[in-house]
């Protein structure tokens, strides 16, 4: 895609249930700042999804292959995130 990153294909069970990766990995993403342990390449994949969409802060599961499974911007932020989130908003509301 424009945006680096391809997203993984729902695949569902007989059942009708999600099929979900075995493997994942979690992006958060605070403005600018990237944190995970994703590739670079996905951490910045990740950043720039973030800001496409105009968020302050979001976290990206990507499976195995690098592909995203899913986004959020209500997962509560981990600790190096929530770090950054809170200078952030402080900044902000100085400005």
């Amino acid at each position: 895609t424009d945006l680096g990153v391809d997203v993984e294909p729902l695949r569902l069970r007989a059942t009708g249930a999600i099929q979900a990766p075995t493997m994942t990995t979690t992006v958060e993403v605070v403005g600018r700042e990237a944190f995970g342990d994703a590739p670079p390449r996905v951490c910045a994949a990740a950043s720039r999804i973030a800001a496409a969409l105009g968020v302050v802060y979001a976290a990206f599961v990507f499976d195995g292959n690098q592909r995203l499974v899913a986004l959020s911007a209500n997962r509560p932020p981990g600790d190096a995130a929530l770090t950054a989130l809170g200078s952030l908003l402080s900044v902000r509301r100085r400005a």
